[in-house]
């Protein structure tokens, strides 16, 4: 039929004409794959550069068109621009009739641009009225998770994640992301579980995670982090034995391995495989790790040494400020930790355990005969 066209510049649409023609869009089973794009980072970094460019003509031509807005938005949400992305969907949004396929993407994409921005509670009200006119879209159930994650509102958020893993998905003409539904919303869950106290549940989340993305290391760590907290040091034996190809010979994998020797009592072991992991791979967390393992075994004096490198690396990181802070108010140098805890207050105003950390080695420092 020679009146159906595809439109537009750049992300090729068909559906308008259609419409335009009375005509019926139906969903089949057959899809089409996109496949053979530069995912280098110098190839995305051209094609960034080439979809604004177009876009800004299309722009041009049509400025109130909300595709393009739609497109111009989420192609700098793509590039890092979160503001200028900000301003294309909120126009997108403004100029979108109540059935276009873009609106339920666009609000996403806009919480997110919020979100990144640290603008916490414009996102939380983005994604409420989103959530209205689209409440079983599962990406603006994430969205909204993770925010009640942001502050804590653990028990909301399990429940929302529950939903998007049981819930069916209605089909849509917008892209969506699969792993939405599957492990990432496990991970997340399993985030929010282990804060709740609710180990188990966590642990059973972290394994679904992994089976369905065994080379999402960090839910292999966390696994093997709430094995340790449950004191389950079989089932950690196991996991490390069952690592798959892509995690063994990794920070990951010394990581995980050190957490068995820790449970083993094995520090000595400990200490090599992270110290040969730090050399190998120059992961900050293996240092990390290490410092922590020390303090906890009371050996304060090595745990400065591993700090003092981490600082290094990470200068201005508030936690490796305050951990430095405590491990020098443990070997009794209050002088030394307390400009340490003052900064990690700079950095992180009021965070209540670095707060309780600088008073004790204040009082400290003015009673030389106290002890730490």
């Amino acid at each position: 039929m020679p009146s159906l066209r595809f439109e537009h510049r750049i992300h090729e649409q068909i559906i308008p004409s259609i419409r335009r023609a009375q005509g019926t869009v139906e969903f089949t089973k057959i899809y089409v794959v996109h496949a053979g794009s530069n995912q280098t980072s110098e190839g995305r970094a051209r094609k960034l550069e080439r979809d604004l460019r177009i876009l800004e003509l299309e722009r041009r031509e049509r400025p109130d068109h909300p595709f393009v807005l739609f497109n111009l938005g989420m192609t700098y949400e793509d590039s890092g621009d979160h503001s200028t992305a900000e301003v294309h969907l909120r126009r997108c949004i403004e100029c979108s009739g109540p059935g276009e396929s873009q609106l339920g993407k666009a609000w996403s994409l806009l919480v997110n641009c919020l979100r990144s921005q640290g603008k916490g509670e414009e996102a939380v009200i983005a994604v409420k009225r989103a959530l209205q006119q689209f409440g079983s879209d599962k990406e603006l159930l994430f969205r909204y998770a993770t925010l009640l994650q942001d502050v804590a509102s653990h028990e909301e958020a399990v429940n929302i994640y529950h939903r998007i893993l049981t819930e069916d998905i209605e089909p849509g003409f917008q892209s969506t992301d699969s792993s939405i539904s599957g492990y990432k919303s496990h991970h997340n869950m399993a985030v929010s579980l282990k804060k709740l106290g609710r180990l188990k549940e966590a642990t059973d989340h972290w394994r679904m995670t992994v089976s369905l993305s065994p080379s999402f290391d960090i839910a292999w760590l966390l696994l093997a982090r709430v094995l340790m907290q449950s004191r389950d040091f079989g089932a950690l034996d196991v996991l490390v034995q069952s690592l798959p190809t892509v995690i063994q010979n990794t920070a990951t994998d010394a990581l995980i391995r050190a957490l068995l020797f820790e449970a083993r009592g094995s520090l000595i072991e400990v200490q090599q495989t992270l110290e040969t992991a730090w050399n190998d791979f120059h992961e900050p967390e293996c240092l990390d790790e290490l410092a922590r393992i020390l303090m906890d075994s009371g050996n304060a004096i090595s745990a400065i040494a591993v700090l003092r490198t981490l600082q290094s690396v990470r200068p201005e990181c508030p936690s490796v400020l305050h951990n430095l802070a405590q491990a020098l108010r443990l070997a009794q140098r209050p002088a030394e930790a307390i400009p340490l805890a003052q900064r990690s207050l700079e950095l992180r105003p009021n965070a209540p355990q670095t707060v309780r950390l600088l008073k004790e080695l204040l009082d400290s420092h003015d009673d030389p005969g106290r002890q730490s």
